[in-house]
């Protein structure tokens, strides 16, 4: 599963990240980055490389937080 699929997370990775370089402060596009960090942390073989992706993950989840928080 993780050979098939781990090439659609990082794609979905590298598209959500272009979205955010052309619209910096979106929310949506920062949560599902979230939800893909945490899909791809579940595919990756190593604990150290799952770890950094949780990392990442939370990350962007503290991010999505801090802006919603912002706009309030």
């Amino acid at each position: 599963m993780a050979e098939q699929n781990a090439p659609l997370v990082d794609e979905g990775i590298g598209l959500l990240q272009k979205a955010l370089e052309l619209k910096p402060n979106d929310f949506d596009t920062m949560s599902y980055l979230n939800l893909l960090y945490r899909q791809k942390a579940d595919l990756e073989p190593t604990p150290d490389a799952r770890e950094a992706d949780l990392k990442l993950a939370e990350d962007w989840t503290n991010k999505a937080v801090a802006l919603r928080k912002a706009g309030a």
